[in-house]
């Protein structure tokens, strides 16, 4: 029986809310191990290659190579992972360590730019709380 990932999604997005986590716990282990079973027929894979069987964007798998969290070696111009490090990175465990940011540098320039500009903002306090925000809103959309 073969199902798509997207057709699980939606099987799980009908669970009780108390056994979505578990199940999707679940069927991420198989989906791994899918996934892993897959990898192997190549030495390398390229980061556009590797990013959907790690769950990240390229970008963010290219950011996590500069910053040597993840190994790989660059030829011909393009950054290649090894089929034996791509293997350790797809369990849960490290799919959850890559998924989280690794620090302020881990934001591009103009989001840095925006999140220093928003503190500076805040401290200074010129900026809005969201209960105004949201009742202008509402007042603007007639939902009152």
């Amino acid at each position: 029986m073969s199902v798509s990932k997207q057709e699980l999604r939606r099987l799980i997005d009908l669970l009780p809310d108390r056994e979505v986590q578990t199940v999707k716990r679940f069927i991420e282990f198989v989906l791994t191990q899918n996934s892993a079973q897959s990898l192997g027929d190549r030495p390398s894979y390229t980061v556009e290659e590797a990013s959907p069987v790690l769950q990240l964007t390229p970008r963010r798998l290219r950011h996590l190579i500069r910053k040597g969290v993840i190994p790989a070696h660059k030829e011909r111009g393009r950054w290649l992972i090894n089929a034996e490090d791509l293997q350790e990175l797809v369990t849960p465990q490290a799919r959850e360590f890559l998924s989280h940011p690794l620090a302020k540098d881990d934001l591009t320039e103009e989001e840095k730019v925006a999140s220093e500009e928003g503190w500076r903002e805040h401290m200074a306090g010129k900026t809005v709380p969201l209960s105004e925000v949201m009742r202008e809103y509402e007042h603007d959309t007639g939902k009152d």
